[in-house]
């Protein structure tokens, strides 16, 4: 016990490298600080030299397969389809690469008078899906959906990331005009990225046949 409190009580040398500490054993020789902390040195260059090579080795990879979400908006949407066809919801790229969406989602959130928020999500995009530069994508949800003609539709990725969300959108014509973005890809966040036109699901929206619901 008597050589434990004789070591608490001794004086204890420190080098201080940065944010770091290092502590020398009891009875190390007082010349290696100066060692130690060059040491540190060289070791905390090397760990900031491997993360930026990774952070530009990431990069890279973003930019040759199009990890990037920035470039993916919805496009396109359908809430009130004629006959006995499903709500659909288009995806554009609108960037100069292909982008990866395999595993993303679409949802319709709409809210009833009767039971508050209602929450369509559409299958689950498939593994290894992408959009091709200036592509689109389309999917569909359920015919047996029952809420009302509106919705706020939302992009996400896989790990639930937001990529994208429209305004509250309603659709009471029941026919083949559907809300889309015009020119295609537009998005400054503002309800007048959208106009009322006829539906070209997978195709170029056009300005012909404008109507407002």
């Amino acid at each position: 016990m008597r050589d434990k409190a004789d070591a608490a009580l001794r004086p204890i040398d420190t080098v201080i490298y940065s944010n770091l500490v290092f502590i020398p054993r009891a009875g190390m020789d007082k010349s290696w600080g100066p060692d130690l902390k060059f040491m540190w040195g060289l070791i905390m260059k090397l760990i900031l030299k491997l993360l930026l090579s990774s952070l530009m080795l990431l990069a890279g990879i973003m930019a040759v397969s199009g990890l990037g979400p920035g470039s993916v908006v919805i496009n396109e949407v359908e809430l009130n389809p004629s006959g006995e066809v499903s709500e659909w919801v288009e995806l554009y790229n609108s960037g100069e690469d292909s982008v990866n969406i395999g595993r993303w989602s679409v949802s319709i959130e709409d809210t009833l008078p009767s039971s508050g928020k209602w929450i369509g999500v559409i299958p689950i995009i498939p593994r290894g899906a992408s959009i091709q530069a200036g592509g689109f994508y389309v999917v569909e949800g359920d015919n047996r959906w029952v809420h009302g003609n509106n919705g706020t539709i939302v992009l996400r990725t896989d790990s639930w990331a937001e990529v994208d969300k429209t305004h509250p959108l309603s659709d009471e014509e029941g026919n083949d005009f559907s809300w889309s973005r015009y020119p295609n890809g537009l998005d400054t966040d503002q309800r007048a990225d959208w106009v009322f036109i006829k539906s070209t699901p997978g195709a170029e929206n056009s300005l012909e046949l404008v109507s407002e619901p």
